[in-house]
């Protein structure tokens, strides 16, 4: 027999090992760990070597791959730009939170009768008118923070009021506007040219004449002193939620459901401008005091600044978080003050769009207290409470 025939034959012979071969000591110890054992060295002759050889190389791959994945992580940690290639889009970092002034206190309050939907500050910046759904206007001191009296002649709820130019006169609508003596309450006239719910009333500022607009699709211009209609003006087609006089008298401008706001001539009804930036219902228009801005809000949730001359966008504020209810420009045009259903009144500055107050507080309406002492914040809400609040 040849060497190689008998080391093939010593080969099989290995193979063919029992554990009953293997020594006393590991075949008839009665231990749990020589059980263990016995049971160990009988699995790894079973199978034999050809298992760890074909278990080594996914192993080592599995482990090469692991390896790997740590030191893509090590590097993307530290650099920005592979992190941006690797990172899920859905995981964008989180936007830096702009800092503001929060109030959660009002200076002062004062309940209402009801839920309010309007209220404006008179003037002469001495008392506030408030338009509660309960149907009644309030007239209330803003030092002593009594109320004067209460106005109830309207039979439904008072969506819109409006202070003459000389704080001596209101004008409040409801399906008609009622013109009343804001110091006794008396009634003095009523016009009822709308086939519909009035949203808007406002003055002209030489207190001659009333621009109100509603659910019948129009803008109408009327004699304040005569009730007698002067003009109607239908380029908004949908209904009009709501119309503001240009500080100079000449030109109105009406919003609403048709998601534009027009700016037409307040004597022949000629429309000289369109903005279409909004993309959803227009709720509420303001003019800077200089009479060259807009700030126009809405279901969108935004307020935009426009140029009133050409049109321009100028700037976009989405500091609110749901629809806008109402707007308000500090009169010195810096500042401006909105709220809305997000239960939140912001105060943010009108070039930059930087949030500079927030009050946590129900807002359907907002208006600027400006006296040469104190700058306020006033809102009325649903919770029929009038709150005084501490401005920027």
């Amino acid at each position: 027999m040849d060497t190689s025939q008998r080391d093939n034959d010593r080969k099989i012979a290995e193979d063919q090992v029992e554990i009953s071969d293997l020594p006393e000591t590991a075949s008839h110890q009665t231990t749990w760990a020589a059980q263990f054992r016995h049971r160990w060295l009988n699995w790894q002759h079973t199978t034999g070597k050809s298992f760890w050889r074909r278990a080594a190389i996914p192993s080592i791959v599995a482990l090469g791959i692991v390896a790997l994945l740590l030191i893509v992580s090590s590097i993307a940690s530290s650099s920005p730009f592979l992190h941006d290639l690797i990172a899920p889009r859905h995981q964008e970092a989180t936007k830096v939170q702009p800092h503001y002034t929060l109030r959660t206190r009002p200076l002062a309050t004062y309940k209402a009768a009801g839920a309010i939907d309007a209220l404006a500050v008179s003037p002469d910046a001495r008392r506030l008118a408030v338009a509660t759904l309960a149907r009644t206007i309030e007239i209330w001191d803003i030092t002593s923070g009594q109320r004067l009296l209460t106005y109830r002649e309207h039979r439904s709820a008072v969506r819109s009021l409006a202070w003459s130019p000389d704080s001596t006169r209101i004008a409040s609508a409801d399906g008609t506007v009622q013109i009343w003596n804001a110091n006794s309450g008396k009634y003095l006239l009523s016009y009822g040219g709308h086939q519909g719910e009035i949203y808007s009333v406002a003055w002209s500022p030489d207190g001659t004449r009333i621009v109100s607009a509603g659910t019948d699709n129009t803008a109408q211009v009327w004699d304040a002193h005569t009730g007698k209609h002067l003009l109607t003006y239908r380029g908004n087609n949908t209904a009009i939620l709501s119309a503001a006089w240009s500080p100079d008298g000449t030109r109105i401008a009406s919003g609403g459901v048709d998601w534009q706001i027009h700016i037409w001539d307040a004597r022949t009804g000629k429309t000289l401008l369109t903005y279409s930036q909004h993309k959803d219902v227009v709720t509420s228009i303001a003019w800077s005091s200089d009479g060259g801005r807009i700030a126009s809000g809405g279901q969108d949730t935004t307020v935009q600044i426009w140029d009133t001359h050409t049109g321009r966008h100028m700037l976009t504020y989405r500091g609110q978080s749901n629809t806008i209810y109402t707007i308000a420009w500090e009169p010195d045009n810096s500042h401006i003050a909105s709220g809305g259903a997000d239960n939140r009144i912001q105060e943010w500055n009108t070039r930059t769009s930087e949030p500079l107050l927030m009050c946590a507080s129900s807002a359907n309406s907002i208006a600027w207290l400006y006296t040469p002492n104190e700058i306020r914040l006033i809102s009325g809400g649903k919770d029929g409470i009038i709150k005084l609040w501490q401005a920027v």
